[in-house]
């Protein structure tokens, strides 16, 4: 039906809710997964979402029969048609409020609501590791650095190691592949095979941490669900928060081959064991800990250029601060020298906020936006004074050409669009800033890039292909040119190799060489652990 107002909205959910009333959530959840080919990955996580809120837990029996597509796609049809639905099409009083805004933000939520579950597989398990665990023991002590202890701040609110989590949730993420689902019984496998996992209490911690009933999921829908019902399709899922579903409630602890789990999605559990690291500790210590992971953030994008460039191209600011004191002004975190071009790079742990993306309200993104402006205005500055030749700088005295680019944490949507470039040099321009030839990547972006630079690609063509192409198509060339794959990657050299071959991630690894979450699988049972 034409959704028209708001009572239309209300009708198509409600159709939405008779038509997973009669479903059993785990045939639901299995049918997902084995129409994974079929569904785009915001919509499978529509219909779980709905399935998790609706659905009949069933009985907790050895088999269980996956939802047919025959009955799956007229309810994808209908969840679509209701996540596609935006309330600028049907209210009033909304087309009034953006009808003098930049389009962007509307496209914002549209965008914002989709993309977030297309999630970046290159470097797992390597990428946190380093991230979380490496790097911070190479900045312990460190003058200049807030001290913060990220492995004990872990532990603490999670009662296991940061390191153990990691590993446990990628072998979890190894076990969703499967389109039947799986058990605990599956860690017990890959332990015979000789994976290093932590004790069997850690895992049940562990799991618990990464799987949740649907009495938990309703709780944690309820306490996130936005009040403003027209913007009901842009409800926060959680299961970022548990991407794995256990199908029936835990009221007590169950034997290991009975513990049955399903991950409609399972790269959010990729997801979760890294960017959802970052969220958890910076929900539970706020700044304490975002001020701290700013250096070590700084630190990560440092090791992949250093792993892309070759030797004597890369400065930091500590070597520009040798001659150039910080009472002198701002200084790039790192410099890349290609030829007559200085690449000045800025790294910021930013990204957009819930509101940002659910509302796409110009004010929650300019809020959203505040690290990415103070990072566009240090690239401003220290352009400026590379420019001006001013003394201290002589290392850059025979660059001709200066490109401020910003390093984010997640990906910024849009951001480097035509519409979102006008919004933000608008307000570059309201401070007296023109003509700032600035890019934004996510750090994900450099890390796919990353084996293609380090066979040769400069870092300055790159930046002049993503102003015009996708990133997809970009890495396509690159990946004709130089024959470079993901295993070529410094991630991959990173990772427990022993652990990638134990655990058969061939078909985990090929996604990640294509760039995309295109090739689905195919199996029915466990993926081999040899």
């Amino acid at each position: 039906m034409q959704i028209d107002n708001i009572s239309d909205l209300e009708v198509v959910e409600n159709e939405i809710r008779l038509m997973i009333q009669q479903h059993d959530l785990e045939n639901v959840l299995l049918g997902l997964r084995q129409a994974s080919d079929k569904l785009e990955p915001f919509m499978i996580a529509g219909i779980a979402l709905f399935a998790t809120r609706h659905s009949t837990a069933g009985h907790r029996t050895p088999t269980h029969q996956a939802l047919g597509w025959s009955k799956l796609a007229p309810l994808a049809d209908l969840v679509t048609q209701y996540l596609l639905t935006d309330p600028l099409t049907f209210d009033p009083t909304i087309r009034q409020d953006f009808y003098n805004s930049n389009l962007v933000f509307t496209m914002l939520r549209l965008v914002g609501s989709q993309m977030p579950y297309n999630i970046s597989l290159f470097g797992q398990h390597a990428q946190p590791l380093i991230l979380y665990h490496e790097i911070p023991k190479q900045l312990a002590g460190r003058i200049n650095i807030p001290q913060f202890d990220l492995e004990a701040s872990f532990q603490k609110i999670n009662k296991v190691s940061l390191t153990d989590f990691i590993k446990v949730g990628f072998v979890a993420f190894v076990a969703a592949q499967s389109q039947q689902g799986f058990t605990r019984s599956y860690f017990e496998r890959a332990r015979s095979e000789g994976v290093n996992l932590p004790e069997d209490k850690d895992i049940v911690l562990i799991l618990d941490k990464l799987a949740a009933d649907t009495k938990k999921l309703k709780k944690l829908y309820q306490s996130y669900r936005l009040r403003d019902r027209r913007f009901g399709m842009y409800d926060f899922n959680p299961l970022f928060l548990h991407p794995i579903v256990r199908p029936w409630r835990q009221k007590k602890a169950v034997p290991m081959n009975q513990d049955r789990m399903t991950a409609p999605i399972p790269d959010l559990i990729a997801f979760r064991i890294s960017m959802g690291i970052y969220y958890q500790m910076f929900n539970h210590y706020r700044n304490k800990f975002s001020n701290y992971f700013g250096h070590v953030f700084e630190a990560y994008v440092g090791r992949i250029l250093q792993n892309s460039v070759p030797p004597g191209t890369l400065l930091s600011e500590d070597d520009i601060r040798k001659t150039y004191p910080t009472d002198r002004g701002k200084v790039s975190d790192w410099i890349i020298i290609d030829g007559s071009t200085a690449i000045l790079i800025e790294c910021k742990a930013t990204h957009f906020s819930r509101a940002a993306l659910t509302t796409g309200a110009e004010d929650a993104v300019n809020d959203s936006l505040k690290q990415v402006m103070k990072g566009l205005r240090q690239l401003h500055e220290f352009r400026e004074a590379c420019t001006a030749k001013q003394s201290g700088l002589e290392a850059l005295y025979t660059c001709t050409e200066f490109r401020p680019v910003l390093i984010t944490l997640e990906p910024l949507y849009l951001v480097n669009s035509d519409l979102f470039r006008e919004h933000i040099d608008d307000k570059l321009a309201a401070e007296g800033i023109t003509n700032l030839p600035w890019l934004i990547l996510a750090v994900d972006e450099l890390e796919r890039l990353q084996p293609h630079m380090a066979a040769g690609i400069g870092l300055d063509k790159i930046l002049d292909d993503r102003n015009e192409k996708p990133l997809n198509t970009i890495l396509e060339e690159l990946h004709s040119q130089t024959g470079r794959t993901y295993k070529d990657s410094f991630l991959y050299d990173a990772g427990d190799l022993g652990l990638y071959q134990r655990l058969g991630l061939e078909p985990v690894l090929e996604r990640c060489i294509k760039a995309k979450n295109l090739i689905r699988e195919t199996e029915t049972s466990h993926p081999p652990l040899r």
